[in-house]
């Protein structure tokens, strides 16, 4: 029962999600693309602005974190929440960081807002 409710939440956030994408090529080509680089620990927005330092002092990984909701984790070495940015645009987590510079960051490397420069 509470994993058929756990993916019926699942599904109504991905549709949620989809609403959002754009609905004929046109509005993908009238997008503005941002891009947030991550270069060494740091990360900044397309002006070139640091937005945050990656410093995670107990280095957790993926299996650490309990996910809350569809877009927040809770990690369980430190109780903080922490952010999956798979769902979100890059105008919303450069707002987050301004607000926060110390929210957490769940990053996928292969999420096309991310440029990591090595």
């Amino acid at each position: 029962m509470v994993l058929v409710m756990a993916m019926m939440r699942l599904m109504a956030s991905q549709k949620s999600c989809l609403k959002s994408y754009p609905k004929k090529d046109s509005d993908i080509h009238d997008r503005k693309i941002h891009m947030l680089s991550i270069k060494g620990q740091t990360i900044f927005d397309e002006n070139g602005k640091r937005l945050k330092e990656i410093d995670c002092p107990h280095r957790v990984t993926t299996s650490e974190l309990q996910r809350v909701t569809p877009t927040k984790f809770l990690c369980e070495k430190c109780s903080k929440d922490i952010i999956d940015t798979d769902y979100f645009t890059e105008e919303q987590i450069i707002e987050i960081l301004n607000k926060d510079k110390e929210t957490c960051l769940k990053i996928n490397p292969i999420n096309p807002i991310f440029n990591i420069e090595e």
